[in-house]
This record gives structure tokens, C-alpha cells and sequence, in this order.
């Protein structure tokens, strides 16, 4: 494998870590921002009925490159007059943007966003990842590109490999916060039961394979042996059709994902 291989690995590796430990957002934005010199990135939860952020949810947003005076005038003075929001608002979830191509970089100069706040902070173009999306609010992934010419091909390139990964990851991290209606995943969980004939203990098996990702790590959180556990995947994978455990997470999370 050569080093681009290994570097998206690692990246996935960080990603599906966002799940039990949000913290992970910062490594998966410094490696992002890294594809560019300068560039910075940011992970916000936007709220759908201001055109703001959560700034009482502060804590979950996470950025990488910008420094807190410049967060700090986004949010209270600079936020309202962001020309890209509309653009990234209007892109369905999984949908990758780039800013230049919705809105025009002559406008863009003129705009009070750019002279106080774009050039301040060395940012000329930017690329838009809606992961999730509910009534309230949605989670947007951001990488702000330099001023200057530059190639953002391979960026946009790996950000499509990693897109399923991300989304999935998203939703998992916004399951584990109680943000999704637990009744509407209940729902589609009966649905898949009933489909598939799965009994109760092997969708409980499967949903927590989902968060620690190995038999091994399942078994000792469910309190059942390796054996317990060996004889769970086989039945999923016969029950399901399936050759993986890794394909039935996967099967599981289609019944559970109807949020966009």
C-alpha cells in the first residue's frame, strides 16, 4: 500500500473514533486542512431557523487553524453576514460544495463577510459537507481554502472516498446524543427485525458491534463468550445474506438512516 493508501486509511480510522470520542473531530480537520498549506476547517451544528450556530452548544462545534478571536467575531458580529450559508443550506446532505461554484468570486469581494472577515483570516474559497440534517439544525463540515492559486482536486477527490464514512460516523455520533428521535429508530429497528426474522439478542449484538467494532470488544461489553458471540455473526450473516458482519452493520444502518 502506498502512503496515499495509508493516509486515507488513517483518516477513516479517525473517523469512525468521532463515534466514542468527539474529540477525534480535530485530528480528522488538521489532516483535511493539511491537503491545502493555510488552509483551515471547521465541523458546526447551524442552526436551521436562525442563520447561526449553536453558540450554546459551543462545545460540540470544533475548528482547526482559526484562532478564538476570530470564532468569537463570526459569531457576534460576522455570522449574519455570511453569503455562503444560503449556498451550503440549499445542498442536500452527502452533497459536496465548493463555494466558488454557487457564488460569484467577483460578488464575493464586495460583500462586507469577505473585506472584514474572509481576507482577515486568509480565505478565498471554501468547500461545504452537509452530514446531517434534522428540523432543528444540521452539521456542516467545512474546509476554507487560501487566498492565492492552488489545486483542490485531490482534496475534493479523497473527501468523496470519505463521504459514506463520514455520514455514517455522523449519525452513529448523533445516535449517541440522543438527537434523533428514538422513537423513529425504533421504528425502522421493529421493521428490520420483523424483515429479516432477527431475534432481540442478535439485533442487540449488532447494534453494539456497531460501537465497538469487533466480536471480541461486543462480547465482553454484552457480558456473552466469544463462542455467544461467533454463533450471533453466524446467524446475522445467514439470516441477513450476507458475507461480513461488516455488510449487516451496513444492511442495519439503511433501515435506521431516514433523518435527511
Amino acid at each position: 500500500m502506498d502512503s496515499h493508501g495509508k493516509k486515507i486509511l488513517d483518516l477513516v480510522e479517525d473517523i469512525y473514533n468521532i463515534i466514542e470520542y468527539p474529540a477525534c473531530w480535530q485530528g480528522v480537520l488538521k489532516k483535511l486542512a493539511a491537503y491545502i498549506p493555510e488552509s483551515k476547517a471547521a465541523l458546526t451544528i447551524r442552526n436551521n431557523r436562525l442563520e447561526g450556530i449553536y453558540v450554546d452548544r459551543f462545545k460540540e462545534n470544533k475548528i482547526y487553524g482559526f484562532s478564538m478571536d476570530a470564532v468569537n467575531q463570526y459569531i457576534m458580529e460576522y455570522v449574519r453576514e455570511d453569503v455562503w450559508i444560503p449556498v451550503e443550506a440549499k445542498c442536500s446532505v452527502g452533497e459536496i460544495c465548493r463555494f466558488s461554484e454557487h457564488y460569484d468570486q467577483k460578488k464575493l469581494v464586495d460583500t462586507v463577510f469577505y473585506k472584514e472577515w474572509l481576507q482577515p483570516n486568509n480565505i478565498s474559497d471554501g468547500i461545504a459537507v452537509q452530514l446531517f440534517k434534522c428540523e432543528n439544525f444540521r452539521v456542516v463540515l467545512n474546509v476554507f481554502l487560501p487566498s492565492g492559486e492552488y489545486k483542490a482536486e485531490r482534496l475534493l477527490e479523497d473527501l468523496d472516498l470519505l463521504l459514506p464514512h463520514l455520514l455514517k460516523a455522523c449519525r452513529l455520533w448523533m445516535k449517541r446524543l440522543d438527537i434523533v428521535s428514538v422513537d423513529n429508530v425504533n421504528l425502522h429497528l421493529e421493521n428490520f427485525k420483523e424483515k429479516y426474522d432477527v431475534t432481540p439478542a442478535e439485533l442487540d449484538f449488532l447494534l453494539c458491534h456497531i460501537r465497538f467494532g469487533s466480536a471480541k470488544e461486543t462480547a465482553q461489553e454484552l457480558g456473552i463468550t466469544q463462542h455467544t458471540a461467533y454463533t450471533y455473526t453466524k446467524r446475522l450473516k445467514e439470516k441477513l445474506g450476507v458475507a461480513s458482519i461488516l455488510q449487516a452493520v451496513l444492511l442495519l444502518d439503511g433501515y435506521t438512516h431516514s433523518f435527511d
